[in-house]
């Protein structure tokens, strides 16, 4: 379990990030088999395939040596996403500058951060979603001190706040039977506080932990 103080996790993820990045082998160990066989069965084209960001965004917690990540549970509606539990972002719209202003923008919407008070430090491999066909790119920034939260209710149900080390306790990864649009699939998750967190969230963040084991203990 990784306890340290935050500005220590931070130069250390700082370096991290420049180092080569663990990739889709680790991403697909929180795959469901359905999906790695559609991967197999037929490649994505990724020209085809629809650019978008997320932010995974750390900030200190009080006791000064864990940090928090900020997820979002997303409201329950009639599409592939409805009821998930993600990290904020979204697609990318011909008005941004780039995918990384995609990702802050969308973050500013639905979670109402504050962009002066971010400092983005680096991004992490690149994740084709095939039922969505979003090409994901998930950026890595932190704040200094926990942000003050402004929630779209459109958009966010709630904010979820997963503690790093919780993250790096692999008490917390599991197998659970998931339903998505009327089917059944074995998905491997993390069981944090009751949340799971599953899908193209839950392989993101497996990246980023394998990241924070190789370079911080």
């Amino acid at each position: 379990m990784l306890r340290m103080n935050f500005q220590s996790l931070i130069e250390e993820l700082k370096y991290a990030l420049d180092q080569p990045l663990p990739g889709l082998v680790t991403q697909l160990k929180m795959s469901s088999m359905r999906h790695i066989r559609e991967i197999m069965k037929m490649p994505p084209d990724l020209n085809n395939a629809i650019p978008s960001s997320v932010l995974i965004l750390l900030y200190p917690v009080p006791d000064g040596n864990d940090a928090g990540i900020a997820l979002i549970q997303r409201p329950f509606y009639d599409g592939v996403h409805g009821g998930q539990i993600s990290l904020p972002g979204g697609r990318f719209e011909l008005t941004d500058k780039d995918l990384l202003h995609t990702a802050i923008r969308e973050s500013k919407e639905e979670i109402g951060l504050d962009p002066g008070i971010l400092t983005i430090i680096g991004k992490i491999s690149d994740l084709y979603i095939p039922p969505s066909n979003y090409i994901v790119t998930p950026f890595v920034g932190y704040c200094m001190e926990k942000p003050s939260f402004y929630l779209d209710p459109a958009e966010v149900d709630e904010i979820i706040e997963l503690p790093v080390s919780k993250l790096m306790d692999d008490h917390h990864v599991t197998c659970k039977v998931i339903e998505v649009r009327g089917m059944q699939i074995d998905a491997p998750c993390f069981d944090i506080n009751g949340h799971i967190i599953w899908g193209a969230t839950a392989m993101i963040l497996n990246e980023l932990k394998e990241i924070l084991r190789r370079f911080s203990l």
